[in-house]
Formats: C-alpha cells, sequence, structure tokens
C-alpha cells in the first residue's frame, strides 16, 4: 500500500523514484544484515549505486541491478541451523514485545534530545 501510494505521488509529482525492492538483487540475502531488516555494509553500497544511478550522476550506470555471484549451496542442516538462530534472536523478541504492545524504541532516549544547530566547516 505505502509503495503504491509513493509510486502514485512520484508519477502525479515528477519526483524521482527508487523502487530498490523491484529489483530481483535486493532480495539476495547477502545484501542484509542478520535482522533481514536493515542493509549490511555491501547492501549499503548498492543502494547508493542505485541512487547515484537513478539521480543521473556521471559514472554510475545499472550495474547495481546485475546479481551477485552464485553464492555456496548450504546444507540442510546449515539452513535449519541458521533460521532457527535468527528465529531465537529476532522473531521471538519481536513477538513478544507485540504481545505486550511494546516497541525495540521504547524507554530509548534520544541521543541529542534538544535539537541545536548544525555547524559546517
Amino acid at each position: 500500500m505505502l509503495n503504491a501510494a509513493l509510486r502514485r505521488v512520484t508519477a502525479d509529482t515528477g519526483a524521482t523514484l527508487l523502487d530498490f525492492a523491484a529489483h530481483p538483487v535486493a532480495s539476495d540475502p547477502r545484501l542484509w544484515s542478520e535482522d533481514r531488516l536493515h542493509a549490511n555494509s555491501a547492501g549499503h553500497e548498492r543502494i547508493a549505486a542505485a541512487l547515484a544511478h537513478t539521480a543521473g550522476l556521471p559514472g554510475y550506470d545499472d550495474s547495481w541491478t546485475r546479481p551477485l555471484t552464485v553464492a555456496p549451496r548450504r546444507r540442510g542442516h546449515e539452513v535449519l541451523r541458521a533460521e532457527l538462530a535468527w528465529t531465537r534472536r529476532h522473531l521471538l523478541p519481536w513477538l513478544a514485545r507485540h504481545l505486550r504492545g511494546r516497541s525495540s524504541g521504547d524507554d530509548r532516549v534520544a541521543k541529542r534530545p534538544v535539537p541545536l544547530p548544525v555547524e559546517l566547516t
């Protein structure tokens, strides 16, 4: 729903949209951190290249869309162990928080709670 709304707004306004998720390379797990929500350094590199290409910056092309080299095949027990570890570290705590009506951001304090001017050097 949100993605469809973003596509509509960008089409209506002429804004530029990078729909990274629309490209098959975006689903490669090697671009994502262990939590499967945030990009890792390789993912950030791809996203930055995609943004530079989308913005029309010189020296950037669509090479960011190309798939990564074929990953070595993992054995069934390795996949199962990784899935169980992800479930224990990420899914179960998320479920427990949401069942209690909590968020991972609850009780966190801003690093800089008072907005201050930024000095450019």
